[in-house]
């Protein structure tokens, strides 16, 4: 009997050692195949995936001038100055529209106070400074009455004094939304913002106070690349998780003498 165990023994470590070695050669198969489907799935989610163009720039008004204004690039300097043709490289795409959020924080002081409403204007000029669209937008400081306005400044009083907190209102307005240029002889280079003067103030005088201003340009993709940019890492996987077993199948069918 105990000469019946020895070969038992050494057939079964055979199989075992048999075993192992095949399942390192399987596992480096599939390493071999795992690596490029995921490069596969990286390029060509890479292409198909587009992503938003978001530009966020601080503006400064011309308050020398009647109506004071100031000009926000959509695409940099170097591209506007070229031709249309050369633009449909750095352009946000045709299917792509587009909102402009201006952001102004002015003070609470007793001139805006007086002031009231006041319009903000948005011009879209193309390359070569035609007019394309205007929107205006009205807007005013939020009203607190003397007593709130008091007993917030009595509140505020250390900090106020510390230079920790500003008497200013912050307005965010959506002065373009979902914008988008159809036509091909006219591509938007540029967004011009202006102040509006208040009639029945003199020259200089219906123009509000502002601390500093800041414009936001957010482009928006089309509803289907839209769901593949919010599922994209999710796209990436099942992508990836497809080009492998495709490979696999290819493997089994076509090489099985690899396998062997």
């Amino acid at each position: 009997a105990a000469a019946d165990i020895g070969p038992k023994v050494s057939r079964m470590v055979k199989r075992m050692g048999y075993g192992v070695l095949s399942a390192a050669y399987v596992f480096m198969l599939l390493n071999l195949l795992l690596v490029p489907a995921i490069l596969m799935d990286v390029v060509l989610m890479s292409r198909l995936v587009e992503e938003p163009v978001q530009l966020r720039e601080s503006i400064n008004f011309d308050y020398t001038e009647a109506r004071p204004s100031a000009r926000v690039p959509l695409f940099p300097q170097v591209v506007t100055d070229k031709s249309v043709s050369s633009l449909k490289a750095w352009a946000i795409p045709k299917t792509h529209s587009f909102h402009i959020t201006a952001t102004l924080q002015l003070p609470e002081s007793d001139h805006n106070m007086r002031l009231g409403m006041f319009q903000v204007r948005m011009e879209i000029l193309a390359v070569n400074g035609v007019v394309l669209s205007r929107f205006t937008h009205p807007c005013m400081l939020r009203y607190r009455s003397r007593p709130i306005r008091y007993a917030k400044t009595a509140m505020l009083a250390v900090p106020l004094i510390l230079g920790l907190e500003v008497e200013s209102q912050t307005l965010v307005l959506k002065l373009v939304e979902a914008y988008e240029e159809r036509s091909s002889s006219s591509y938007p280079g540029s967004a011009k913002i202006l102040l509006e003067p208040r009639a029945g103030f003199g020259p200089g005088a219906g123009l509000p106070e502002i601390y500093n201003a800041e414009v936001l340009v957010q482009s928006q993709l089309p509803w289907l690349k839209s769901v593949l940019y919010k599922w994209k890492w999710t796209c990436y996987v099942w992508g990836a998780v497809l080009i492998f077993v495709l490979e696999v199948a290819a493997m089994v069918c076509c090489c099985r003498n690899v396998l062997l």
